[in-house]
């Protein structure tokens, strides 16, 4: 395995295209009855796999494709002050990459500072406290004055609920709700994507999925804690999603809390519509249609199975093209006395006609004696 520019550019090409299918299965209403939410968190994993994978693998096939990796190629090798325009392209990836990972940590920061301000001002419960749970699931409720919407401190495994008054019934479904978040452990999926967004900072797609990520999250949530439930009770919980929606108001310590889950996650009515009816509906959907499913594990083989190359006629490629990495390992230039050139790679030999083309730019050169 090794990572390439044609690595790199069909990673991004093929990533771009599964972000547009999670993008079109989130948003066209009654899809989601042809799957259940752990599909779309499974083609999420695969995005974000497949982007932490730019390589080209042992059984990666490789097609010349002139007329899209040619002119890329140009481009890449243009001189700007001094360096390859592809050389220029990595250092500013790399420079923005610290910056984002510095600005990440910095917040990181002031949301462990927030939750010391919020801990000294709370009154401190368990679940249990409130209602029956699982021993080993019994953790910590904070209740504070400090915030309106409950949410799951999801590093320390906390639940922080408004200082408020709520009725059993509105106690249970909250707190069930939040403790599956811990359960479900969501915030490593948020903190994923975040990790992704510093990597590829520059590429606007890894952006467009993160709301509709914690959509999903939040179905998954309602599906499991409603799972079990009778009819009535699944009434029951989702009339608490609609009234206590009503009551919230986005804060702004809740903009800050960027490392918490939420029962409400300053949704508007289109996305508390879609998962009252992905609830509703989801007692007529047994199992995720198998085409679909077969379709989604293919991905990772199929978005792996080509690699683009650039092609010139004039370099060696009768019987295969190589990566510009594998020229430069494998391959070299033997400099004539008439002052003509040679190339060699793996038993093969091409007499080179032009040999200021950027593709023979870093390959070793041996003079003829």
């Amino acid at each position: 395995m090794h990572i390439s520019t044609s690595s790199i550019f069909i990673t991004l090409l093929m990533a771009l295209g599964m972000i547009l299918l999670f993008y079109v299965l989130i948003q066209r209403k009654k899809t989601h009855l042809l799957f259940r939410t752990d599909l779309l968190i499974l083609l999420a994993m695969i995005i974000w796999g497949r982007l932490f994978l730019p390589v080209e693998f042992p059984f990666t096939i490789t097609i010349a494709f002139s007329a899209l990796m040619n002119p890329l190629q140009a481009l890449l090798n243009i001189v700007v002050f001094g360096h390859r325009f592809g050389e220029v392209i990595m250092i500013l990836w790399c420079v923005g990459m610290i910056a984002t990972a510095l600005h990440s940590l910095y917040m990181l920061k002031r949301m462990f500072d927030l939750q010391k301000i919020i801990q000294k001002k709370s009154e401190v419960f368990h679940i249990s406290d409130f209602m029956k749970v699982n021993p080993k699931n019994d953790y910590p409720v904070w209740k504070t004055d400090l915030i309106e919407v409950p949410m799951v401190l999801g590093w320390q495994k906390v639940i922080l609920l408004p200082n408020a008054a709520y009725s059993q019934k509105e106690i249970e479904h909250i707190l069930s709700h939040e403790l599956q978040h811990i359960l479900n452990h969501d915030i490593w999926i948020k903190q994923f994507m975040n990790l992704l967004t510093i990597v590829y900072w520059w590429f606007l797609p890894v952006y467009w999925p993160k709301n509709q990520v914690q959509i999903v999250l939040e179905m998954r949530v309602d599906e499991k804690v409603t799972r079990s439930m009778t009819q009535e009770k699944m009434l029951d919980y989702v009339s608490t999603l609609v009234e206590m929606n009503e009551k919230i108001t986005k804060t702004v310590l809740q903009k800050k809390l960027r490392f918490s889950s939420s029962f409400f996650f300053a949704e508007n009515r289109n996305v508390l519509s879609y998962r009252v009816q992905y609830l509703l509906e989801s007692k007529r959907k047994k199992k995720t249609n198998k085409g679909i499913l077969l379709f989604v594990f293919m991905l990772p083989v199929v978005t792996n199975l080509v690699i683009f190359e650039p092609y010139h006629e004039n370099a060696p490629g009768t019987e295969g093209t190589w990566s510009e990495q594998e020229m430069q390992e494998r391959g070299y230039l033997i400099h004539h006395q008439d002052g003509t050139y040679t190339f060699c790679i793996d038993g093969q030999q091409a007499t080179i006609q032009n040999i200021k083309d950027p593709v023979f730019e870093n390959i070793k050169v041996i003079e003829e004696e």
